[in-house]
């Protein structure tokens, strides 16, 4: 998929070369959660683009416990954790913009495709030692989860300043398509979460196999900032 992305990159950049557009164009949007960065083709009204969006997050939580055991005087133990959790998303996307006028404002609509590919960490250190919290199987179906595919549509209006430089805001829809399948012992954070949506039924050690399908919806707006060649 990366390859076939850097392919896209590279036809689109080239097609000024081989057709009447007036050139390409370069482009980030500016929001509080996704960096996001376009690179396109200027054809009048139509701009082809293929960009990348990214994301990350990630959380640290400390834990401190304190045990006590045995008859009165108690013994105790004093334990202390962390507890790491870090996920990216790297997000390929193609799509085209369709600009309503040529005018100094010119507002547009924008449709694209995008897909996911996923990194997560989820870590335990205690005493000095580091630990997955995750096993490879349960790693593997969250990444699959992860994976996801989806479209935006969206609207928005551009403001040249001169003929390089324009400043722009944009607002639309995204739709997410995810699906994932586990199949493996009942343990671990799946397992627990089996164990509940059975009713306790399931034990360790059980055999789970678990099939997840689903869609998710998000608005978003953003500042748009191009740079034209």
């Amino acid at each position: 998929m990366y390859r076939k992305s850097i392919y896209i990159i590279i036809l689109i950049l080239c097609l000024p070369l081989i057709t009447n557009a007036e050139g390409t164009y370069f482009s980030v949007k500016i929001n509080p959660n996704i960096q996001q960065a376009r690179i396109g083709m200027n054809m009048g009204n139509i701009h082809p683009f293929v960009g990348l969006d990214y994301l990350s997050v990630g959380a640290k939580v400390n834990i401190e416990t304190t045990i006590e055991y045995g008859y009165y005087p108690y013994y105790t133990v004093d334990i202390e954790a962390e507890v790491e959790a870090k996920a990216s998303l790297i997000m390929p996307t193609i799509g085209l913009k369709y600009y309503l006028s040529q005018a100094t404002v010119k507002p547009y609509l924008v449709g694209s495709y995008i897909k996911s590919f996923p990194s997560i960490d989820l870590d335990a250190t205690l005493d000095g030692d580091t630990e997955s919290l995750i096993g490879d199987d349960e790693k593997d179906f969250i990444k699959e989860l992860m994976s996801f595919w989806g479209f935006n549509i969206g609207f928005g209006t551009e403001w040249a300043i001169n003929e390089h430089f324009s400043l722009g805001g944009e607002y639309g829809i995204r739709f997410i398509f995810i699906s994932g399948e586990y199949e493996g012992e009942g343990m671990g954070l799946l397992g627990s979460l089996g164990g509940l949506l059975g009713g306790g039924m399931i034990d360790l050690g059980d055999e789970l196999k678990t099939e997840v399908t689903g869609n998710l919806r998000s608005s978003h707006a953003a500042v748009v900032l191009n740079f034209y060649f």
